[in-house]
């Protein structure tokens, strides 16, 4: 089921016709994860198959700063669960290693070691400002400032804007987090703003994408009571917490920062496997309360930002 709900994705088979960052960051966190769980379900050859993962998933990060955040569950299992001193040697070395060609590139550009990309501060300010939608949109004064200034002192400048508001505006950027967290779980906010698609086409991707998403929020929410309940039977907690962590960490950058539709990409990775563990708890008669407390939280939130956001529903 899970594998269905990866291959079979509206949103991913999209984004694949296109020359994304989404797209090469998913599929190299797809495949570092798989390696991962090969090093923590083999005997043999635990430190190769936790060295390509290591490797794998550096290489995402590069493509996607974000990815980083996906190391703190490797770290993690390495340091607490395994107790490992040489694979946490390897989960620090090797990114390293691979980060300083572009660090030391990046150096010799700007005069400033960058060892990804200099967009976040950007993001940041973007998201977290006075008049801030929360989502992704037009930040003039941030690209103005980057033309004046270069992109190493906007991006420090727009940090400090971007913290400054956070603590400075506590109560405004709680209601901010709160409106970015319901626009990353509307089901009306479909993949379908690309100008190839038009007409009928467009009309099925629309109706798809909401769709999978919704299906993905409910019963992915309903799997993770399932899942929880199924390891803790089994002995196997640390199996869900580490599951559910990679989710959490493909969230709260976006929320963090700025919500579009595509930046969920990631997290309908981690979805995809606790949908299926909600799926099979359903044909396997599970409680059908924690399914309908979903279906209603969802399905009024959508409508909520349906709601808010009329005059901006277009299928044409």
């Amino acid at each position: 089921i899970c594998a269905f709900f990866i291959g079979f994705s509206p949103d991913l088979i999209i984004l694949s016709s296109m020359i994304l960052t989404e797209t090469l960051s998913t599929f190299l966190v797809l495949m570092s994860l798989c390696l991962f769980f090969f090093y923590r379900e083999h005997r043999d050859d635990r430190s190769l198959y936790f060295g390509l993962s290591v490797v794998v998933m550096a290489i995402a990060s590069l493509v996607r700063t974000t990815s980083l955040l996906f190391f703190l569950p490797y770290f993690l299992d390495v340091v607490i669960f395994d107790r490992n001193k040489k694979l946490f040697a390897i989960s620090v070395l090797l990114p390293l290693f691979l980060f300083l060609p572009w660090t030391v590139r990046n150096y010799n550009i700007y005069k400033y070691p960058v060892f990804s990309n200099l967009a976040f501060g950007t993001n940041l300010a973007a998201g977290n400002r006075v008049g801030a939608s929360g989502e992704q949109e037009r930040y003039d004064a941030g690209d103005q400032y980057i033309k004046e200034h270069g992109y190493v002192v906007a991006n420090k400048k727009m940090t400090r804007d971007g913290v400054n508001f956070i603590i400075g505006h506590p109560v405004d950027f709680l209601f901010l987090t709160a409106k970015k967290i319901s626009l990353f779980f509307s089901s009306a906010r479909p993949l379908a703003f690309w100008p190839h698609l038009s007409g009928l086409n467009k009309l099925f991707f629309i109706v798809s994408s909401a769709l999978y998403s919704f299906i993905l929020f409910v019963f992915g929410v309903k799997g993770m009571f399932f899942l929880y309940r199924n390891t803790r039977e089994y002995n196997n907690k640390n199996l869900f917490f580490l599951f559910l962590s990679f989710f959490l960490l493909s969230v709260i950058p976006v929320i963090l920062l700025v919500v579009e539709t595509r930046y969920r990409i990631t997290s309908y990775i981690f979805l995809s496997v606790f949908a299926a563990g909600g799926l099979f708890d359903k044909f396997a008669a599970g409680d059908k309360r924690i399914l309908a407390v979903c279906l209603f939280v969802f399905l009024l939130n959508t409508m909520v930002d349906v709601m808010l956001n009329l005059d901006r529903v277009k299928l044409f």
